[in-house]
């Protein structure tokens, strides 16, 4: 036998990882293939039973031991593909049956149980799923999947600080598991974060409540302009990291054209509000607007804070301002005449007060939009839907009117409407919400192959926000299930 078979040692720990017995039979003719086929169940198998059946009787006797854990194997060899099989099939009451049989024949076989562990997982038995992972701790512990595994069936079970545990030990182990970070955010002890909002590459994780710490220390480490940080501003303002976007407004108003100025100061104002430091808003844009007086959306911010502040009467002497030279201007209408979630005894006042503006103000497309998002409210679906039409006719290039037009047209089932307005436009060139609204349409009306290279497209354009692109790239997935 010793001129035919070679006993490959394993050490303990790898062979409870594996499976495999502590000594593995290995013909001589096939060794050196072992490095590039590794130990694959059926193969292994028939090697041992070859090995078993060329034996001497007395070998049996003299390796008792190692003889039972060669008998174990082979008793549990067709369960493992079994449960294998089970797995690539989505099959889990089958890999739970496999698996546990596995277990029950070779308490030994780590990897059996930890299978289990994650077959009971994807049930829904967490305290299983637990228990068979806390079986396999001696094998596993510093595996970064077993940690994000076992954390997640303690979220499952409610146990959070056991969990973000497990999800720190996966970090140990790979400071780069996406997994556990995502986990360890959504339990708030990270923020996720896009260095550059526009490049998914640039995502990282920083320390809940040392966000604007950390920013700061990366805009420090080169020279940015004005742009970079309104994008900035515009990004954090939108997760509601209002501290950071009042960092980022300061560093833009600090260097900055007109045009970013603009934004800059607006952005300051707004955090500000945000943070509840209405005082500080309301002195800064009094600022801003000494030297841009003209600006309209700093007056409608300007009366946002004043009516933050209680002084209704200036606050609505800023709207008069705006919209006298500007009847559809949306962010004062917004104010002038609120679009409530729920409506209420006053909203059927409001509406008639609109419509009035509205007709008081014939080619102002804005008014008429908001008009008919207000009588979509009240539940006039056809009234509401012609007023938004006209609001399109009287705006062509506004892809923010469109928008909320195509918008409405999706809600009321209405998609070949949108459709053949799109056909229309040169939709390359537009706003990518009245892109996305023809995607909606195309996917609706089941033209899945235009829809996903619509989607496609959005995903595919660099110059979005990357949380526009992911959502793009998901409803493209999506169509083509």
């Amino acid at each position: 036998m010793a001129d035919e078979w070679v006993l490959i040692e394993l050490d303990e720990k790898v062979s409870r990882m594996n499976g495999l017995p502590r000594r593995v039979p290995a013909p001589k003719a096939e060794f050196e293939s072992i490095a590039e086929s590794g130990f694959a169940i059926p193969r292994l198998k028939k090697w041992i039973s070859a090995f078993l059946t060329a034996a001497p009787s007395a070998w049996r006797s003299q390796n008792a031991d190692l003889a039972k854990s060669y008998d174990r194997f082979i008793a549990k060899a067709d369960f493992w593909e079994r449960g294998l099989a089970a797995l690539s099939k989505r099959d889990v009451a089958g890999a739970i049956a496999a698996f546990k049989m596995i277990a029950s024949v070779d308490p030994d076989d780590h990897a059996a149980r930890l299978n289990l562990g994650l077959a009971y997982a994807q049930s829904g038995d967490a305290t299983l799923a637990k228990k068979a992972f806390e079986a396999v701790r001696t094998s596993y512990e510093g595996d970064p999947d077993y940690h994000v595994a076992y954390g997640q069936a303690h979220l499952t079970t409610g146990d959070k600080d056991a969990a973000a545990d497990e999800f720190a030990l996966a970090l140990e182990a790979k400071p780069d598991n996406m997994d556990a970070l995502r986990a360890l955010a959504g339990l708030g002890f990270l923020v996720a974060v896009y260095e550059d909002p526009k490049d998914a590459a640039s995502l990282t994780f920083l320390r809940a409540g040392a966000e604007l710490d950390s920013l700061t220390e990366l805009w420090d480490q080169a020279p940015r302009d004005g742009r970079y940080y309104i994008d900035q501003l515009e990004y954090h303002a939108s997760e509601g990291r209002h501290a950071v976007a009042l960092a980022a407004a300061e560093r833009a108003a600090a260097n900055a054209s007109v045009e970013v100025s603009e934004r800059a100061e607006l952005g300051r104002a707004a955090a500000l509000r945000q943070l509840g430091r209405p005082g500080e808003a309301a002195e800064a844009l009094s600022a801003a607007l000494a030297k841009m007086p003209a600006s309209s959306l700093l007056r409608v911010e300007q009366a946002r804070v004043l009516f933050a502040l209680g002084r209704e009467a200036d606050a609505n002497r800023d709207l008069d301002t705006v919209l006298s030279a500007d009847p559809g201007f949306m962010e004062a209408l917004a104010l002038r005449f609120p679009l409530e979630r729920i409506l209420s005894e006053a909203s059927g006042g409001l509406l008639v007060d609109l419509a009035r503006w509205a007709e008081g103000h014939p080619t102002a497309a804005g008014a008429w939009l908001w008009l008919g998002l207000h009588q979509r409210k009240a539940g006039g679906e056809d009234e509401a839907l012609d007023t938004l039409r006209k609001a399109a006719l009287l705006a062509p290039g506004d892809d923010a009117v469109r928008s909320a037009y195509w918008t409405e047209l999706g809600r009321a089932a209405k998609w070949q409407a949108v459709l053949d307005d799109a056909a229309t436009l040169e939709m390359t060139s537009r706003a990518w919400t009245v892109r996305w609204n023809e995607a909606e349409a195309l996917s609706a009306l089941g033209r899945k192959v235009e829809a996903r290279a619509a989607y496609g497209a959005l995903n595919a354009d660099e110059s979005l926000p990357i949380e526009v692109r992911k959502r793009a790239k998901r409803a493209a997935t999506r169509v083509g299930e």
